[in-house]
């Protein structure tokens, strides 16, 4: 696959001609995106990609060989609409949009940037493609806290590449306001082209049935504020949500995906300590396979043997409050063989803990403190993240400061900058708030961490400039 223009013209994509997508493809294909993805993605393509691939109708568009107009900016507020109708025009991919950018090179530097994108670039984005549908169902899936949220089954409809059949309502509130019930007609968009959700109800339907005990365990269900909640620790939906939070966010064994999980819980484990132990064998009693049984041992082994962050070992807990941003923070503090010996005081004493926030991870490490404990005990091989009382002392422009990193960065890896920040004294954030000094931004940056930043008073720094400071 030869990049338009040539090799050395930079980043881009890949993509298929849609003319040719249209006319020869849409048969076998249902999106041209999801054409590249099984282009990209299988080992073995087939016969009509690889006609595709051949005939030259796939190929890599460098974002610099895109059609570009100048214009003045008074003309880009007047004719942005008109000026956008052009370029798309003269392209013959799927789009979204467009790019806007300055071109003066010494505003560019003044402009700056934030976390999440350059302030000299703007998106002028269409409307993500939207659907009609009906409602037909109204599923509730219960959540590791409790929450019961609904999820609409739908008539299958496509939608940008994909036939949707269930949609996200968000939460119970959603349901009970907006009056969705069976036979109610809904607009829906894909987020991001990704995530299908409720547009607007375009006639709702009354009949709305809400539930009043959880769909996984009966218990009582009740209401905080526009969520359904069930509060029995023992729900077995919960146990699974947990179990399943639990690897996935410790992140260093494969093979534990829900249905297993589901499996293990029905045959009795219900806790992590109980699945750390179980051998080969009890997972061939269970019903699985001997590949599989013999896999799962294997992963039990790798999860507890291989090098993992503490952190990500303390946020894998489910701790309220407590992610892994936050573990992080509060494990360069103390300890975590320590970690239960903590104070509500103590943790709000931490810079970035509020008083409220401390309550509830002091409540919740209590709760399972025994899980912890038992977890502790079988040696996990864990990544010590450094004590702040033991760094040495740094005398640098990050001491003391909270500052994030977003975006693509051009100069460095954004984990390697997030670590040396560390080195330097700072306090490294994943997300904008009153404690954030400094905002550091790469690439494609979010205009809402940008605008939240700005109004919280945090200053802005381009990679260039963040470099320069720390010399």
């Amino acid at each position: 696959m030869i990049p338009i223009g040539g090799r050395g013209q930079g980043v881009g994509e890949i993509v298929v001609v849609k003319y040719y997508f249209d006319q020869h493809m849409a048969e076998f294909f249902e999106h041209p995106r999801n054409m590249v993805v099984g282009i990209i993605s299988s080992d073995t393509l087939n016969e009509n990609a690889k006609r595709a691939l051949d005939e030259g109708m796939v190929r890599f568009l460098p974002y610099s060989q895109v059609p570009s107009i100048t214009v003045d900016g008074t003309q880009l507020v007047e004719e942005h609409r008109q000026l956008v109708d052009t370029l798309l025009a003269d392209v013959d991919y799927p789009t979204d949009g467009v790019v806007a950018e300055i071109t003066d090179e010494r505003l560019k530097t003044r402009m700056g940037a934030t976390s999440h994108h350059y302030r000299w670039q703007i998106a002028i984005k269409t409307k993500g493609e939207t659907a009609e549908t009906t409602v037909t169902d109204v599923q509730w899936q219960v959540g590791r806290t409790g929450n019961v949220t609904p999820v609409m089954i739908v008539d299958p409809v496509p939608l940008s590449g994909a036939t949707i059949r269930r949609v996200t309502a968000h939460h119970a509130g959603n349901i009970r306001n907006l009056h969705i019930g069976p036979g109610t007609r809904i607009e829906i968009i894909r987020s991001g082209e990704v995530i299908p959700k409720l547009e607007a109800v375009i006639e709702a339907h009354g009949d709305v049935q809400m539930p009043s005990v959880c769909p996984s365990c009966s218990n009582p269900l009740a209401w905080q504020n526009d969520f359904l909640k069930c509060s029995n620790p023992d729900c077995q939906a919960q146990i699974e949500q947990r179990i399943s939070h639990w690897f996935r966010i410790l992140g260093n064994a494969d093979w534990f995906g829900i249905k297993t999980i589901r499996r293990i819980v029905e045959n009795g484990y219900r806790k992590l300590d109980a699945i750390y132990a179980l051998k080969e064998t009890d997972f061939v009693d269970m019903g699985f396979g001997p590949v599989q049984s013999k896999n799962l041992a294997e992963a039990i082994t790798i999860s507890r043997t291989k090098p993992v962050e503490d952190w990500r070992f303390l946020a894998a807990f489910g701790i309220s409050n407590l992610g892994t941003g936050d573990s992080r923070k509060l494990l360069a503090h103390i300890a975590i063989e320590e970690i239960l010996s903590l104070t509500e005081d103590r943790i709000e004493a931490i810079k970035g803990f509020g008083k409220i926030t401390s309550q509830a991870i002091y409540a919740d490490l209590k709760r399972l403190a025994l899980l912890i404990t038992h977890m502790l005990q079988l040696g996990f091989n864990l990544r010590r993240t450094p004590l702040a009382s033991e760094m040495p002392e740094t005398d640098s422009p990050l001491t003391g400061k909270g500052i994030v990193f977003t975006g693509k960065m051009n100069q460095g890896d954004r984990k390697a900058m997030q670590a040396r920040a560390r080195n330097l004294g700072a306090r490294v954030q994943t997300a904008v708030t009153g404690s954030t000094d400094y905002l550091v931004c790469g690439e494609k940056v979010g205009a809402k961490k940008i605008e939240k930043a700005e109004k919280l008073g945090v200053a802005i720094l381009t990679e260039d400039q963040y470099l320069a400071m720390i010399g």
